[in-house]
């Protein structure tokens, strides 16, 4: 059941922290409390889930300018017929409750605001009347409950986009889905579906098609029209096997003499035949064998072909053959086509390769087009849950949610195809562009503190990981035809570049992995399998980018080698779950990089370099040194945190050792600001739990400062803005 809770996750934190909302979750109410009634009219969102409300009161009515309203997880069995007077509601979520169709009010459709529908793990038997009513609804959610028909009023929801009915009894769907002009998601998942309409090929928008564990033996052929990008096929008896005598009639004399007329193309004229006779021949159909040139009437023979759907999946669809020799008789080559001279062979075969390698290049593009855009569109609707840096999750959280919903669809096919140069070059950008971001690090940034900085691995260890994972597939199947295929590409193709299995022999080699002979003779378990590849491609990239980091000089002060691939480092798993200490920890990602803009860096870049001075005292060059621990403008900010790191860390080695190492030592005190590992490595005196703390405080300090820095250098530009305007003014 849990799986059918999550189609619309519940109010989110960040829009609770906005003005107008209000979260009483967790809370152990049973009602609404009555000191919300007096702001009634200023509350916007209503977040009352994980709650004991088993009746939904009258009282609702009261927040007539309520937008989001959550009252999932109450164990609710009743709704009050005054919401119905939320006339602004446009998201109501109610998931994981007790309610039924007879509870839902008659008047439901005067919520005609309601554009946001989740009635997920409920106990409804029928898709309620009232929810076809309701003109501006995008999104319907009813998974998990017990359904077993649709009624055909769905033709009237014209604007539904999302339509989530997985894991309830139904056994068919209404043709009259096919109207539902604007459905982008379908999920019909966990039913008994034995058939699909063929309608659904009038649903041009829609993207994704869930239909795994249901009982579909058969698709209707139409389906192939459709543009989907996600399709979930997985326990249907799609691929038992299937009838082998299947009835076939006996042509009538009727048919076998047109049969004759159309394949010999005997010539006649509309006079020639009775008219009966004429629409009879032009009810025609040729076979869909391409091997053969009959055709059929009214006698033919039933036939089930597997076909490449999205570049990936095999979809059995029904088509008809002229007879039952159609199926099995070989192919026999005209024998005037088969005279041809060497160089004319030749030169055909030469055509043949070229045409075949434009239309695969061909193919390629377009499964990379349609992966890259997916996975931007996913990133682009993953934004507003804080997927966007500045004012948004801690990094490594953020990265795990990347890989959970985008690198799957980036990746998704490509693991098989050779891309070229320009599209692996696009993908590094993406994939690099969006770590970046996640870190609010800029484009100067090295690539490898980016990767080191959360451990994770660039887009090409991705990719070799998918490619791995198939490879073993393939190694482990028992399909005859499958190693028999493998074994003729490896002889073939060795050395080709544009073979799948000589890009994988090159991946094993890559990453110090046995070789694909060897693996045939000792395959490993699927989880040791995955063990041991996914350490190797862990060391690899950790010490290649390692090296890279330490012949970065901006990388100086951070502590190269505790910084691992699938390795979470100290600083991010001391961080709270709350935004401004991600800014905070963004910061002193920048000073520990070495990108965080100083007067030293801006002058720099300006060709400047005798015109470094501190723009707040005037006094000496601004470097990292100066800024942390010497610039005398910034004394406040240091006074109000400094003395508590100074306090921590003599509670930990005791003052004779503060004043052996660290007393007057200003180096050691930027270091241990900046990067405390690797001062903890130097002196081994210092705990794990005080470095802990020193990560705490010192990115409450490089924050204050930074703070108070561009407070100072606005009010500077102010000043010089006045002066500019008004020479005479301080005269």
């Amino acid at each position: 059941m849990a799986e059918y809770l999550s189609e619309t996750t519940s109010c989110s934190e960040n829009e609770y922290l906005s003005d107008g909302a209000e979260d009483l979750s967790y809370g152990d109410l049973t009602a609404i409390p009555e000191y919300l009634f007096d702001r009634s009219k200023s509350i916007r969102a209503l977040c009352l889930h994980h709650n004991n409300i088993e009746v939904l009161p009258k009282s609702i009515n009261v927040f007539a300018n309520l937008i989001t309203l959550d009252i999932s997880n109450n164990n609710c069995h009743k709704l009050d017929d005054a919401v119905v007077y939320l006339k602004q509601l446009r998201t109501l979520i109610a998931k994981n409750n007790d309610l039924e169709c007879k509870t839902i009010p008659k008047d439901f459709s005067k919520l005609r605001s309601l554009e946001v529908l989740n009635f997920s793990a409920n106990s409804f038997t029928e898709l309620p009347p009232q929810f076809t009513e309701l003109p501006r609804l995008k999104a319907l959610y009813l998974g998990g409950n017990a359904i077993s028909s649709i009624t055909s009023l769905i033709r009237d929801m014209s604007r539904l986009e999302i339509l989530y009915m997985g894991g309830n009894r139904l056994t068919d769907i209404p043709a009259e889905i096919g109207q539902l002009y604007n459905l982008t998601s379908l999920v019909l998942c966990d039913n008994q579906l034995q058939s699909l309409p063929p309608t659904l090929v009038n649903l041009h928008r829609l993207k994704s098609l869930s239909l795994h564990n249901n009982k579909l033996s058969t698709l209707p052929s139409e389906i192939v029209a459709l543009n989907l990008i996600e399709l979930s096929l997985r326990n249907n008896p799609l691929v038992v096997k299937f009838v082998q005598d299947l009835t076939y009639e006996v042509p009538s004399l009727l048919e076998l003499s047109a049969r004759v007329v159309k394949i010999e193309k005997v010539k006649y004229d509309q006079e020639d035949l009775p008219k009966n006779l004429l629409n009879y021949l032009d009810s025609c159909r040729r076979c869909v064998n391409l091997e053969c040139k009959g055709v059929y009437f009214a006698s033919r023979v039933e036939n089930v072909k597997f076909v490449d759907f999205c570049g990936k999946y095999r979809l059995p669809l029904l088509q008809y053959l002229c007879s039952p020799q159609c199926r099995t008789s070989p192919y026999v080559p005209n024998s005037d086509t088969d005279t041809d001279d060497e160089d004319t062979a030749r030169a055909k075969l030469k055509k043949g390769s070229l045409i075949k390698d434009k239309k695969r290049q061909k193919v390629i593009k377009h499964k990379y087009s349609r992966t890259y855009q997916c996975s931007q569109t996913t990133l682009y609707t993953l934004i507003p849950v804080g997927l966007n840096g500045q004012e948004g999750l801690n990094p490594i959280t953020a990265y795990k949610i990347y890989q959970a919903y985008v690198l799957p669809r980036l990746l998704y096919g490509l693991e098989v195809l050779s891309l070229n140069v320009t599209q692996m070059s696009e993908l590094k950008q993406f994939h690099l562009k969006t770590l970046r971001c996640f870190q609010s690090l800029p484009i100067r940034t090295s690539s490898a503190a980016v990767y080191m900085l959360i451990g994770a691995l660039p887009i090409e260890a991705e990719l070799h990981k998918r490619q791995l994972s198939l490879l073993y597939s393939i190694l482990a199947s028992e399909n005859t035809k499958l190693k028999n295929v493998m074994e003729r590409q490896m002889t073939i193709n060795a050395g080709n570049a544009d073979s799948f299995f000589s890009r994988a022999q090159e991946i094993l080699n890559f990453y110090n992995l046995p070789s694909i002979a060897e693996f045939k003779e000792h395959l490993p378990s699927k989880i040791q399998w995955k063990k041991d590849t996914n350490r190797s491609i862990a060391e690899k990239w950790t010490n290649l980018l390692q090296k890279e980091m330490e012949e970065k000089s901006t990388l100086k002060h951070c502590n190269i080698q505790s910084l691992k691939i699938h390795g979470s480092p100290s600083r991010m798993e001391t961080l709270p779950p709350v935004t401004y200490e991600v800014k905070k920890a963004n910061i002193k990602a920048r000073l520990l990089t070495g990108t965080y803009l100083l007067q030293e860096h801006i002058q720099r870049f300006n060709g400047n370099s005798d015109d470094q001075k501190c723009l707040l005292c005037q006094i000496e060059q601004e470097d990292l040194k100066h800024f942390l621990l010497r610039c005398p403008a910034l004394n406040e900010q240091r006074q109000n945190v400094f003395p508590a790191l100074k306090q921590a860390i003599i509670c930990n080695i005791g003052q004779n050792n503060w004043q052996e190492h660290f007393n007057g030592n200003k180096e050691l005190l930027m270091q241990i600001i900046i990067d405390s590992t690797k001062v903890r490595e130097n002196i081994q005196i210092l705990s794990e739990e005080i470095t802990t703390e020193i990560e705490r405080i010192s990115r409450k300090l490089c924050y204050d400062l930074h703070c108070g820095r561009t407070l100072l250098h606005k009010r500077i530009a102010v000043s010089k803005q006045s002066e500019a305007k008004d020479p005479g003014c301080n005269v």
